[in-house]
């Protein structure tokens, strides 16, 4: 186990050794050793009050990471990807708290959620894996829990951990959010 002096929100390993890390100040190359070699990118939210999140690969191999505005009072986080030539770039402001990076199979969506306004949103990439105009997906009601780390299965379906909802919600691309399959959590329903 390798310490960092500031929090981790999010990395992927490298195919040349070591990972790309995304900690509160900004993003950085390691060595095989976790070691910070170097320095990608700055943090382009105020690191003062936006630390990295979630993120993750897309099946081009490009890093992306996403802030959480610790104050609250509005939404100042975003979603930014690391190019495979190491350009760093903002692909999604007016963001809370960003969650639950996926994309689906064909390469023809990329979904996210941003956990504390509770909403999962799905966003069009063309044949480059450019993003066009992210969109609501779901809007979830008060009690039902709010979206928070996800995954996409190989039949294109999004799930998600909802976070105060005690349970792990299934939703079909076809359904455009509305309808969904929850499967409760307990800690005996877990085989390994």
């Amino acid at each position: 186990m390798r310490p960092f002096h500031e929090e981790v929100g999010c990395f992927a390993l490298r195919e040349q050794g070591g990972f790309i890390v995304a900690i509160r100040t900004g993003i950085w190359l390691t060595d095989k050793h976790g070691l910070l070699r170097r320095k990608v990118c700055d943090n382009p939210s105020n690191p003062q009050l936006a630390r990295f999140n979630d993120g993750g690969t897309d099946s081009l191999g490009r890093f992306y990471a996403g802030t959480f505005w610790g104050p609250g009072d509005y939404n100042g986080a975003l979603l930014m990807r690391i190019d495979n030539d190491l350009t760093p770039k903002v692909i999604q402001c007016d963001i809370h708290g960003h969650n639950g990076l996926a994309f689906s199979p064909d390469n023809q969506w990329m979904f996210t959620s941003d956990t504390p306004n509770g909403v999962i949103y799905r966003t069009p990439l063309d044949e480059k894996g450019e993003p066009g105009r992210r969109e609501v997906f779901r809007q979830f009601k008060e009690g039902e829990g709010i979206p928070d780390g996800a995954a996409m299965d190989v039949e294109g379906c999004y799930w998600s951990a909802l976070f105060d909802g005690w349970r792990i919600a299934r939703f079909s691309p076809q359904s455009s959010g509305a309808g969904f399959s929850v499967f409760p959590c307990s800690a005996t329903s877990v085989p390994f």
